[in-house]
């Protein structure tokens, strides 16, 4: 096998292997994608948990509070009914009122905490049995994902080798030059000539360059794009005499 014979089995073999890698990068995204959408509904969970705990804790402390100006009221109770004047009266009959009132807004405070505790709660069971379904479908699906992966990490092992072998007695410049034209050139570094134009960027093929090509004993380059040309063997490129 020639040197443009390898070549073009060599690029066949890069097709295959950027489509492998393109794989070998979107299974581990998509792995992570999944797996954030699964910690993001456990952190939700815990979230819930945590704000529940916290609301518990506000709720005691709401009725220590209650407890505590309970204890205040009926003191304040009895400094009012033992009052020996007006002004005494006044003032204990204002400290009730202002205690009362604080109680009142403790007290609709801590019903509404019962009353979210509560609504929270109830969405646990479901919540979890929710996350335990998500947990085993990510581990499926990450399954399967390490399984792809490994597919993916033998037929890449397997193309590097084939290509090894390939590229084996090549000339180190021409091969230089394929592997800059495959980044450069979208992945086509070599390309066929079709009538007489370069199938690459449509550029003329000179009548000169044409019949080196069929002569096959020459590596050609389009003068536009410089990429490998070869003519396909139904012989289709268009007939013409040197320049």
């Amino acid at each position: 096998m020639d040197a443009l014979e390898r070549l073009r089995s060599v690029q066949d073999l890069d097709l295959k292997r950027s489509r492998l890698e393109r794989d070998s990068q979107r299974i581990p995204r998509e792995q992570r994608e999944r797996f954030a959408e699964f910690e993001a509904a456990r952190l939700r969970l815990e979230r819930s948990r945590d704000e529940v705990k916290r609301m518990k804790s506000e709720e005691k402390t709401l009725e220590l509070e209650i407890a505590t100006r309970e204890e205040k009221l009926e003191k304040t109770r009895v400094q009012a009914n033992m009052a020996r004047d007006t002004a005494t009266l006044l003032a204990a009959n204002h400290q009730i009122q202002m205690l009362k009132d604080e109680n009142s807004k403790a007290e609709d405070r801590a019903l509404g905490l019962v009353d979210r505790i509560g609504e929270l709660e109830g969405e646990f069971a479901k919540q979890e049995a929710d996350l335990a379904v998500a947990q085993r479908e990510y581990k499926k699906f990450a399954a399967a994902c390490e399984e792809e992966l490994a597919v993916v990490s033998r037929e890449l092992a397997s193309l590097d080798a084939e290509r090894a072998k390939l590229t084996t007695g090549i000339d180190a410049e021409l091969l230089d030059h394929y592997t800059k034209l495959i980044t450069k050139r979208g992945g086509v570094a070599v390309c066929a000539v079709e009538g007489d134009l370069c199938s690459g960027c449509s550029t003329v093929i000179t009548p000169n360059d044409l019949v080196k090509l069929r002569g096959g004993k020459q590596i050609i380059r389009c003068k536009s794009c410089a990429r490998i040309l070869f003519i396909p063997k139904d012989g289709s490129a268009a007939q013409a005499e040197p320049d």
